[in-house]
């Protein structure tokens, strides 16, 4: 079963809680990311979202992240687009 996760509008530092109780929640199973509304990417859950992905990778699962534009602006500026906007990650 495929899960499915909103990340909402904004992802920053108090929603890192949040964020990591939904991806436990969804270990095991496939899941699709909506960042589609997301204005704000902050470094901590971008942080967490690269763990996850490696995570899922690792155990085979599909993990398909859906940014926005602000969202994709983000990570750039974070410096993660190879660990979250390629499909080439490394276990």
């Amino acid at each position: 079963m495929r899960h499915r996760i909103d990340l909402g509008e904004k992802l920053d530092t108090p929603g890192l809680t949040d964020l990591r109780k939904r991806l436990t929640e969804a270990l095991g199973h496939p899941v699709e990311l909506d960042g589609g509304n997301l204005r704000l990417l902050g470094g901590l859950c971008a942080q967490l979202l690269v763990a996850a992905r490696h995570r899922w990778v690792r155990d085979g699962l599909d993990f398909d992240l859906l940014p926005s534009q602000a969202m994709r602006d983000d990570i750039r500026r974070l410096g993660l687009e190879s660990q979250l906007l390629t499909q080439d990650v490394q276990p």
